[in-house]
């Protein structure tokens, strides 16, 4: 392990500067946005792997849907628990391997959830309460993402795409919810301010590119983590014990215990992947028979007129540079959500690993130059 991070530290160095270095990059916003097919091309013009988020094997999501307040807790619990093994899995792949991993979301933004279903009345306070404890002790043990692009669109935006991909256990998400996933976005833009990671706001009301994307991660760049940082991160992921105890929380209530969680997620990944190419090949085949229908009636104008809404999160050039955050949480939704810190109610400073110095570099491969090429 120390030969494997002193050896990726010294080509690091040698590349900082440059912003060639492998990275997690995580791709957050509302659902049905459109996180996964910009995260698989995004992976494909940087040759970074793609872990994407669990949805096809996820026990809970399909009774959450049907029955929210018997469900919430434990589908929010399971699901921080996964997010949580699958960016461990990310940081022992970048360490191990050299080659950076995009996410399908991330578990820094799982919070945005909980707080949702606490104001709809879904998660109790007591429930609440065990979450946040599960997310503050759980994550002061983890590195940042190295970028966050978050891309938005507005809620009836997203419930068109929801609609459109045809997912059964999405059919019933009410657009009232995806108001409040819209507004909780200013809460995780807060928590994400407390770390190293740098933020990208892309306005994905009429979808993007990843060419698009591809400039703004050249021009925002990155901050590597410390030694002690992924040593501990990486042995940590290493080691099945450590994680349980990471992720354990003494006297849970009774509607935050789940199923075991700690099969191996290759199986998740594998039957993810399976669900979004075959969502992919229904897209691709629908784009194909409009593209036919527009070609049998040149005189008639298909083209569809797209009203660009202003995001919660508006974006000078569409890069959320570090003044342009706090001018946007003061642009967020009317929506009171519960206030929330990294480490206690009255405490607003960042974690142990925030307040790490970042003198010493990590990693050291290059990635491929994908930013100059695309």
């Amino acid at each position: 392990m120390t030969d494997a991070i002193s050896g990726l530290r010294i080509q690091q160095e040698q590349n900082v500067g440059n912003n060639i270095f492998p990275k997690i990059l995580t791709i957050e916003g509302n659902i049905g946005v459109g996180k996964t097919y910009l995260g698989s091309e995004l992976a494909k013009a940087l040759g970074y792997k793609v872990m994407l988020e669990p949805v096809a094997k996820n026990p809970y999501l399909d009774k959450f849907y049907e029955d929210p307040k018997k469900y919430a807790l434990k589908l929010q619990i399971w699901i921080y628990r996964q997010r949580y093994r699958t960016y461990l899995d990310a940081v022992h792949h970048i360490i191990t391997t050299g080659q950076g991993v995009i996410l399908d979301r991330s578990v820094f933004s799982d919070k945005l959830f909980a707080d949702a279903n606490l104001l709809e009345g879904n998660i109790t306070r007591e429930g609440y309460d065990h979450y946040i404890k599960l997310r503050t002790q759980s994550l002061s043990k983890l590195p940042w993402p190295h970028v966050t692009v978050v891309l938005l669109a507005s809620p009836i935006m997203c419930s068109t795409r929801i609609a459109k991909r045809s997912r059964t256990c999405e059919s019933a998400i009410p657009l009232d919810y995806l108001k409040l996933l819209d507004a909780g976005h200013s809460s995780f833009l807060q928590d994400m301010k407390l770390t190293h990671t740098k933020l990208v706001c892309m306005d994905w009301s009429s979808f993007g590119t990843a060419r698009d994307v591809l400039k703004q991660l050249e021009v925002v760049g990155a901050t590597p983590w410390p030694d002690d940082i992924g040593r501990g991160t990486l042995l940590m992921a290493r080691t099945e014990a450590a994680i349980r105890n990471a992720l354990f929380v003494a006297n849970p209530p009774i509607e935050a215990i789940i199923e075991d969680d700690s099969a191996d997620n290759n199986s998740v990944f594998e039957a993810e992947q399976l669900l979004h190419d075959r969502e992919r090949a229904a897209a691709n085949e629908r784009s194909n028979n409009n593209n036919n229908n527009n070609n049998n009636n040149d005189d008639v104008n298909n083209t569809e007129v797209v009203v660009k809404t202003v995001p919660n999160f508006a974006c000078a050039d569409n890069v959320l540079t570090p003044g342009e955050v706090d001018k946007a949480l003061n642009m967020t939704a009317n929506v009171s959500l519960p206030t929330m810190t990294t480490t206690s109610s009255t405490s607003t400073t960042a974690s142990p690993v925030v307040q790490s110095a970042t003198k010493r570099r990590l990693f050291s491969q290059s990635e491929q130059m994908a930013l100059e090429t695309n």
